[in-house]
């Protein structure tokens, strides 16, 4: 997984980079193998806190939004405009 982090390998496989860092749950699997239950409850607060900000994640993806303006900066960054919803 660390190796798909280099720039010039995420910039041209970013489908590899990408799918290689949606394995949490394998490594998660494999560390309570390796070192037991009782330290793996050390990092549960840390895995709950993970699982709630991935559920939000899904939630607020299914939420529609609107592009009002898209612009290319000197800098090459691009700079993007949504409308803000009531809720938001």
């Amino acid at each position: 997984m660390s190796v798909t982090t280099i720039p010039c390998i995420r910039r041209k496989a970013f489908e590899i980079f990408f799918y290689s860092h949606q394995l949490y749950f394998l490594f998660l699997f494999f560390y309570l193998l390796q070192v037991g239950i009782n330290f793996f409850c050390l990092i549960l607060p840390g895995v709950y806190l993970f699982l709630i900000d991935r559920y939000l994640c899904i939630l607020q993806s299914r939420q529609n939004v609107r592009l009002d303006s898209a612009r290319l900066l000197p800098c090459e960054a691009i700079k993007l405009k949504f409308s803000k919803e009531q809720w938001f």
